[in-house]
């Protein structure tokens, strides 16, 4: 079993900075007492590379990260100060997670011993994430054909509302959008105002329209472009969960019901007129 690390790559934070950037250190240091894996098991990642990263994030995002022009509002956002040591970490972090992807298809399980940064979006970092890992290593494994289909279990109290905008609105709009203008979609889904303000803290608000936009997505797919029951199920879990978060979400059911209704209309040809 292979364990990737990347503690020993610290950001300078100022005296009395909330992040607890010892815990990294203080894993590492537990699994090797434990005997989980031997010594040369505990592995140093590569730094995810522009492309790696490029799957995932927005080019001008990822060119203002690596060159410090970050604004004072992104900067807040993340909640570490610039430095060149944040955006090595970083790369490392996901450098990390694509690594463990590789190994746990080749020897059955591997782990990073610090990733899960969820709250990464594909044009803007926050919550102490700059780089989605997960998005980032799940993108790498399609783009190596190791893996088609990828499901991540974000076990966090936090909604992982960056993975969320990257991969499940992309998958969705792409199954009805050419790439290039899922892609957009995804972007826009994922910049959305209502999104962002909500999306730093457990807010039922954010996760009622996240619920309710994955909801309206996969009935879309489903009536229009692909009936395998997959995608109604989806829909249905999702509206549940949105109406679960907050009760107005109960607007989902009429607009649900048009979409079916709408979908079932028999569609017309055009067809050329006989000779």
């Amino acid at each position: 079993m292979r364990i990737f690390y990347t503690d020993h790559f610290v950001l300078p934070l100022p005296q009395g900075h909330r992040f607890p950037m010892r815990k990294y250190a203080l894993l590492r240091q537990r699994v090797a007492e434990s005997g989980i894996v031997a010594p040369e098991q505990l592995l140093i990642p590569h730094a995810a590379t522009n492309a790696e990263l490029l799957r995932a994030h927005d080019a001008e995002y990822l060119q203002r990260s690596q060159a410090g022009a970050l604004t004072s509002q992104e900067i807040r956002r993340i909640g570490f100060p610039w430095s060149p040591e944040m955006v090595e970490r970083s790369r490392r972090s996901s450098g990390a997670t694509i690594e463990a992807c590789r190994a746990a298809l080749e020897d059955g399980v591997s782990a990073n011993l610090a990733g899960g940064t969820h709250h990464a979006y594909a044009d803007h970092g926050e919550g102490y994430c700059v780089f989605n890992d997960s998005a980032v290593a799940a993108r790498a494994m399609q783009a190596e054909g190791r893996a088609s289909r990828i499901v991540i279990i974000d076990c966090d109290v936090h909604q992982g509302n960056g993975t969320a905008a990257i991969l499940a609105g992309y998958g969705l709009m792409r199954r009805m959008l050419p790439a290039s203008v899922a892609a957009l979609a995804a972007l826009l889904w994922a910049a959305d105002p209502f999104v962002i303000a909500y999306s730093r803290v457990l807010h039922v608000d954010g996760l009622a329209g996240t619920f309710i936009t994955l909801s309206l997505l996969a009935a879309c797919v489903y009536w229009f472009h692909d009936r395998r029951s997959r995608f109604l199920i989806l829909s249905a879990i999702s509206a549940g969960l949105a109406i679960l978060s907050k009760s107005p979400a109960l607007v989902l059911l009429p607009l649900v019901g048009l979409i079916a209704l709408v979908g079932q209309e028999p569609r017309t040809e055009n067809r050329e007129p006989p000779n």
